[in-house]
């Protein structure tokens, strides 16, 4: 299948989604009704408010600049030449990529089950049956990409423990967990979700870190691997429930719910909001 790709373009070597600890996976705050779960879900994944906030954000959807030379946006310039400089659009409606107000998740029903390359790691692991078990469906591949090079994967998620760093790419106190496409470099073109709102990686998902001064404010790394595959499985900016306040509750959980049962690629009027946690 021939994809057209969105890009991921960072200025700086930082990670999609960066967390530090505290939190966990009870809930300390009101659970909000459908409405509140849409915003949620606008805020996190569909970028309704602000398509183009995300180019200041950690997680980075929908950053593909807009340059003035049609050659060199053919050729995919990277950002900040100075010869094809950012020009944004006046309306969003002239923005190129048409995930934007959509739904982006990866495609299980017609590309099959996420392929994990867990490396064995227990945090990984457990987030695996955590999220599984929590939304009551079959989401990881757990077994095909096991023994593939890291190079050569195409599709899934690679978790890497010891690995995890803050701004600049370099280990930090509260940097304890972080998502961001295989082997991303400084000012680098990367495509990792198409233009019909299908993720498919490769991600590297990093857990703690062996730096001396990374991760030092004792988080519990079980709650970190949660909270970075559920950024993972496409929940970006963090919101309250998700990052702000508790690392994840059942705001966060609500919003997984629904990317996983809405199709891809659907704007805000097309989605079918359950509010389905807490369960009675």
């Amino acid at each position: 299948m021939k994809r057209i790709f969105c890009s991921l373009m960072l200025p700086l070597a930082v990670a999609l989604a960066g967390c530090g600890g505290g939190g966990g996976g009870g809930s300390s705050l009101p659970v909000v009704d459908e409405a509140g779960i849409l915003d949620n879900l606008k805020i996190t994944n569909l970028n309704y408010s602000n398509p183009y906030a995300s180019r200041t954000s950690s997680w980075g959807w929908d950053t593909n600049p807009v340059c003035d030379d049609p050659a060199k946006k053919e050729n995919g310039t990277v950002y900040g030449d100075p010869d094809c400089p950012y020009r944004e659009p006046p309306r969003s409606d002239q923005w190129e990529d048409t995930t934007i107000d959509r739904l982006k998740k990866w495609d299980i029903a017609g590309e099959g089950l996420i392929p994990v390359k867990h490396n064995d790691s227990q945090y990984g692991i457990h987030a695996m049956d955590t999220i599984e078990e929590k939304v009551g469906m079959t989401l990881f591949d757990r077994n095909s990409i096991l023994n593939v090079a890291d190079e050569d994967i195409e599709r899934g998620i690679i978790i890497s423990e010891g690995t995890a760093t803050g701004g600049f790419n370099q280990p930090a106190g509260f940097a304890c967990g972080n998502v961001h496409p295989y082997d991303q470099p400084y000012n680098v073109r990367y495509e990792w979700y198409d233009e019909h709102g299908v993720i498919f990686g490769p991600l590297m998902l990093h857990i703690g870190s062996d730096d001396p001064h990374g991760c030092t404010n004792g988080a519990n790394l079980y709650d970190i691997a949660v909270h970075e595959m559920m950024h993972a499985l496409g929940l970006g900016t963090h919101f309250e429930g998700f990052g702000i306040g508790p690392m994840f509750d059942d705001n966060a959980w609500n919003v997984l719910h629904n990317i996983l049962t809405n199709q891809q690629n659907a704007n805000e009027f097309e989605l079918v909001i359950e509010k389905r946690f807490p369960e009675e």
